[in-house]
């Protein structure tokens, strides 16, 4: 998977988002998106990572139905990177394991399970790599989370796939912006760090040492 995105990445100007932990229902949404924003932005690239690779067969199935070249990171030539082609076309990740690594590597990662209701999945794995994170309005077992990271400016929520495709525009084209967005989200996570930690501290400081008899 390394090797694949690594060699993706050389390619000039690539913008690549990573889709992480996507849903039933999602992925057809993110194939026309990623088509929709290649006809202006060439430099688009696509790596979806699903939730259940158990899927992987039905998602190949929904991109042949689109017209979406997709090909599987593990299982290609050169890791599913051509350096003769414009692009390799939407890479799925076919590995556990090795998602939230594979964040470093990102412009900007979208979460998924939110643009269906799934109830969403943690933003804080992107996040700590300070990488602009995205999300749909289906977030209900993360909603504190998601609150907090909307509040300090830490992500963009859209409202559906329209939204997602204009938002990532936005982000391909203000490289401030993006910048700016993955700080804030950074230092978001930072500080729950530092304030986990000094709630545990505080919690050690009340506990009086054992007597010993």
């Amino acid at each position: 998977a390394f090797d694949a995105v690594a060699q993706l990445k050389k390619k000039k100007d690539v913008f690549l988002c990573i889709a992480g932990s996507t849903h039933e229902g999602e992925e057809e949404l993110l194939f026309d998106v990623y088509a929709r924003i290649r006809r202006t932005h060439p430099n688009f690239e696509l790596l979806l990572a699903p939730r259940h690779l158990n899927r992987l067969s039905s998602i190949e199935n929904q991109a042949r139905r689109r017209g979406v070249s997709l090909k599987r990171v593990s299982s290609t030539p050169n890791n599913g990177y051509d350096d003769n082609k414009d692009s390799c076309g939407v890479l799925v990740l076919d590995e556990m394991g090795v998602l939230a690594r594979l964040y470093e590597t990102a412009d900007a990662v979208f979460v998924g399970g939110s643009l269906v209701s799934k109830g969403g999945h943690n933003l804080v794995e992107p996040a700590f790599f300070g990488k602009p994170v995205l999300f749909g309005p289906h977030m209900q077992n993360f909603a504190e989370m998601a609150r907090e990271f909307k509040e300090n400016k830490a992500a963009l929520e859209v409202a559906d796939a329209a939204g997602l495709e204009k938002a990532l525009i936005f982000l391909m084209e203000s490289p401030a912006e993006r910048r700016a967005l993955g700080e804030a989200a950074k230092a978001l996570v930072a500080a729950r760090q530092q304030s986990i930690r000094e709630n545990l501290q505080a919690f050690l400081d009340t506990v009086k040492p054992l007597e010993v008899q």
